[in-house]
Formats: structure tokens, sequence, C-alpha cells
């Protein structure tokens, strides 16, 4: 009973990460998902003076990767956990000083931000913890700007593929998805 108890704690701190151990799952998770964090990127064809959001930041290293990886861009990360938007912020100090960055804490389902803001939205490894997927997609489709990419890595739980397979393969397979049959597609990868 007792080990049930501290396993739902502890697979709850995943999802929503507080205190001392949340920042300890928060850097973990920049760990194990380093390679989803450079396949993501890869994916989403960043181009000079892109504005790019990360739905569920984390601990901001896929914001950190992308600023040092391109000059040109501002980044937006937003997490629902004030002890990771913490440590994003953290983790990327000075290129939140300098404006190049910004970190956020808010809901997937009402993102704090106007229409057509962002050029690519991404995601990793947070669609398990989605409540109200057509919500969050509706929101992404929202603050994309017309012809912008939304990109989501996730892993479906079978343990026989890994993702340095899936790295090294480069295979992407892109399906376009509508939010709302009302509003122009987006060129969605998921």
């Amino acid at each position: 009973m007792r080990f049930t108890r501290l396993q739902t704690w502890i697979d709850s701190q995943y999802e929503n990460p507080r205190g001392i151990v949340g920042t300890y799952i928060g850097e973990k998770m920049v760990r194990q998902h380093r390679v989803e964090v450079d396949w993501t990127i890869e994916q989403l064809h960043i181009q000079p003076d892109n504005r790019v959001l990360d739905l569920g930041c984390g601990a901001g290293d896929a914001l950190a990767q992308m600023l040092r990886g391109y000059n040109h861009v501002h980044v937006t990360g937003l997490d629902r956990s004030p002890t990771i938007v913490r440590s994003a912020l953290r983790r990327n100090r000075m290129d939140v000083q300098a404006g190049r960055a910004e970190v956020v804490e808010g809901d997937l389902r009402t993102l704090p931000f106007p229409d057509a803001r962002f050029d690519r939205v991404f995601s990793i490894h947070t669609l398990y913890f989605w409540e109200d997927v057509p919500a969050v997609l509706a929101e992404i489709d929202r603050v994309l700007v017309p012809g912008g990419s939304f990109v989501i890595t996730y892993c479906d739980g079978k343990s026989d593929v890994g993702w340095h397979r899936v790295h090294r393969a480069g295979t992407v397979h892109p399906r376009r998805f509508r939010a709302r049959p009302d509003r122009r597609s987006r060129d969605t990868r998921f």
C-alpha cells in the first residue's frame, strides 16, 4: 500500500513537478530526452527570425539548444509547473535578459498569447498529460501563423522501438490536421 502511494506521488511529479523532487525530475528529463529534443528541433526546419513555442518546456533544455543553434530566433517556453518554469528561466537566463527567450507559466488549454504569434510550435512528451486534446489542438491552431508548423513528439510505450533507431532513420510521416474546419490548414507533423 505505501509503495503504491509513493509510486503514484513520484509519477505525479512527471506530470507537474513540484519542490526539490520536481527540480530533480526536471533535470532527469533533460538527460532522458536529449535524443527526442534533437530529433524534434530537426523536424521544425527553423528559419531566421522564426518565433518558436515549446509547450511543456520542462527545464528549458530544448529552448537552450535552439538558442545555441540558431542566432536569429525567438523562443518561448510554457509550462504549468512553477518549479520547472524557475529551472527553465535559470537555464536560459542570459537569453531571457537579452530578449531572445521567454518562459511563462500557463495552461495548454488557454495559451496566454495572441493569435498567429508563432511560426513553429512543438511539444515533447506532454501529450499523455493533455486533459482536453481538442482544446489544446485548437489553441495551437490559434497561435500558429498561417503556414506555421507544429511537431509533437511522444512515445507509444512500446519497448521494442528505441529513439536511436528513429533518429538515425530520419523518417518523418507528416499529416495535416484542422482543429476547426473554418480555419486554414497548418503544416502539422505528428
